[in-house]
């Protein structure tokens, strides 16, 4: 059975493409394709209906008029020949009368030369009677001109001479004031910078007070914060608290002692003393930060995962404590897996 379907469908398919080629074929026959067409259209203008074509009356028109215009050349040739005769009488005759014409011409150029040459010569002669009056004329002018420079540059030297001595005498006298204006003036920046280091003493004072009252008042914050939270902390905050009144306590007294040191020296106070204690101030603050930091890292975590509770009371690392008290957890969970485990294969 599994032959017989694959000679049928050979079979099949070869039936298909013999109508394919043959019907190509028969088309190609009965529709043939544009060349031919064009082909076929050109050979019918050559066919034996021509003469019934619309150009057909055009054409023996234009044969017509052909033969016509050959037998009047022919007619034209005898005509012409008297004719041309009678032309070259004429050009003899023209061409004589234009020799006279030409002599003529000439007589006319040569006297209108010798006028033309004496007009030259009177209207060079006026020319040069000109240019000698002219000239005469410049070197006067040219004299005053120099006359009138002369006078103007001797009354600008004098002008010029007495606006000097003008701006002298000004600018000697700006000098003066400027010098006097300018030793009231150092007097008075001297007062104004004496001001000025008193008004940065005092304005350095009040924001180490103001940054002292803020960290008060956020360290107090988060004690009341950390109290809210969990009762198991309030020892470690107690210790905290009694840490940071040690360092306010301690900073007060250096504090204290720094005033002292201005009362006996506010002389002799400069601003490197000033950016050196602010320079300390800061290394204090960023330490306290971080163990701010560092604590308030814990209670963030003691929030979610509750690790307060194996804290040991003497202890605040994170990684030693989850690996001293995880050890029962552990064992714990090995136990309750064993005995299930033993369950089911008891099951």
């Amino acid at each position: 059975m599994k032959n017989t379907k694959k000679v049928s469908i050979f079979v099949f398919i070869s039936c298909l493409n013999f109508l394919f080629v043959t019907s190509d074929i028969l088309l190609f026959e009965r529709y043939p394709d544009q060349r031919q067409i064009e082909h076929r259209d050109y050979d019918k203008r050559f066919d034996d209906d021509f003469e019934q074509n619309e150009f057909w009356s055009s054409i023996r028109r234009q044969n017509d008029d052909v033969l016509r215009r050959q037998n009047f050349d022919s007619e034209d040739r005898q005509i012409r020949s008297v004719d041309d005769f009678e032309r070259q009488i004429d050009d003899d005759r023209r061409f004589d009368g234009q020799i006279e014409l030409n002599k003529h011409f000439d007589e006319q150029r040569i006297e209108r030369s010798d006028r033309f040459d004496d007009y030259r010569e009177l209207i060079e002669e006026r020319f040069d009677q000109r240019r000698v009056e002219r000239s005469d004329r410049f070197d006067d002018h040219r004299e005053l001109i120099e006359e009138r420079f002369d006078q103007r540059r001797v009354e600008r030297s004098d002008r010029f001479d007495d606006r000097r001595e003008r701006l002298e005498e000004k600018f000697d006298e700006n000098r003066r004031e400027r010098y006097d204006r300018f030793d009231d003036r150092e007097e008075r920046f001297d007062r104004e910078e004496i001001r000025e280091q008193w008004q940065y003493r005092n304005r350095d004072d009040n924001r180490m007070d103001e940054r002292r009252e803020r960290l008060d008042t956020d360290r107090r914050r988060e004690t009341e914060s950390n109290d809210r939270r969990s009762d198991d902390r309030i020892d470690m905050d107690r210790r905290n608290d009694e840490r940071s009144n040690e360092f306010s306590r301690d900073n007060e007294h250096l504090h204290d002692n720094e005033r002292c040191e201005r009362s006996d020296n506010d002389e002799l106070w400069t601003i490197e003393s000033r950016f050196n204690r602010r320079e300390n101030e800061e290394m204090t603050n960023s330490e306290r930060r971080q163990e701010q930091r560092r604590e308030n890292h814990i209670n963030h975590l003691s929030q979610y995962w509750r690790m307060d509770q194996f804290f040991k009371p003497d202890s605040t690392n994170l990684a030693t404590n989850l690996l001293t008290n995880s050890v029962p957890i552990l064992l714990a969970f090995l136990a309750t897996y064993k005995f299930f485990n033993d369950k089911k294969s008891f099951i």
